[in-house]
C-alpha cells in the first residue's frame, strides 16, 4: 500500500500517512499518484481525498453521498489514521473540522453542505417539477 504524504510547499515536511500519495506542488494544484479510476464527473478525474470522522454523523452522509454518485474518493479516517488528525488541523486553522474534502485541482471544502457539493462537482439537483413527474410517472 502507497502512503499519502501531504507536503505543503513552504517547508516540504510530511505531515500525514495514507494509503495513497497525495502531494502538493502548490495549494492550488495537486497531483495524485495511485489507482486511477473513472467516475460519473470527469472520467479522468483523480480521486478526492475526505478526511472524515467515526463519530460525525455529517462525514457518514457526505460518504454515502460520494458513494452513490459513484465519485473516486479516497476516505481516510482521522480517528484511526496516525497523522491524519494534524493535517486536518493544518488545514483548517487548528480545528479537527470534518468532513474535509481536498479536491485534485488543490481546493477544500470542509464540512460542505450538499448544495456545495453537487455545485463543486457540476451535478445538478433535478428541479421540483422533475422530482414529482419522478415520483408520479408522467
Amino acid at each position: 500500500m502507497n502512503l499519502v504524504t501531504i507536503l505543503k510547499r513552504s517547508n516540504n515536511l510530511p505531515v500525514a500517512t495514507d494509503s495513497h500519495t497525495l502531494s502538493f506542488n502548490s495549494w492550488k494544484s495537486a497531483i495524485i499518484h495511485g489507482k486511477k479510476s473513472k467516475n460519473m464527473i470527469n472520467e479522468t478525474l483523480e480521486p478526492i481525498i475526505m478526511y472524515k470522522s467515526t463519530t460525525c454523523p455529517h462525514s457518514w452522509s457526505v460518504e454515502r453521498w460520494l458513494k452513490s454518485k459513484n465519485i473516486n474518493t479516497t476516505f481516510i479516517n482521522i480517528d484511526k489514521e496516525p497523522g491524519a488528525r494534524a493535517v486536518v488541523q493544518s488545514l483548517n486553522n487548528g480545528y479537527a473540522s470534518v468532513p474535509t474534502l481536498i479536491f485534485p485541482d488543490g481546493t477544500q471544502l470542509t464540512e460542505p453542505s450538499f448544495r456545495q457539493l453537487r455545485h463543486k462537482l457540476g451535478i445538478q439537483s433535478p428541479t421540483l417539477s422533475q422530482r414529482l413527474k419522478g415520483l408520479f410517472g408522467r
